[in-house]
């Protein structure tokens, strides 16, 4: 619910999905020796946003168009 309300109305961005992976995993809480996979995690959810929202921006534009390397 708090990365949706990150996201909700606003242009989607790089910092607006870094505040959104925040919002998602604020109150995850790592167990010993594993606490850099909330790191991880946040990471994967902004590029899953990102991904999600180039490829809808392109699917709107152009159904044959392909979303940038970086978002892979």
């Amino acid at each position: 619910m708090a990365a949706e309300a990150a996201l909700k109305g606003k242009k989607i961005d790089q910092a607006v999905a870094f505040e959104a992976a925040e919002a998602a995993l604020a109150d995850a809480k790592p167990m010993s020796g594993n606490a850099h996979k909330v790191q991880v995690a946040k990471t994967a959810l902004r590029r899953a946003i990102m991904k999600a929202m180039a490829k809808s921006v392109y699917a709107y534009e152009s159904p044959s168009a392909q979303p940038h390397d970086w978002l892979a």
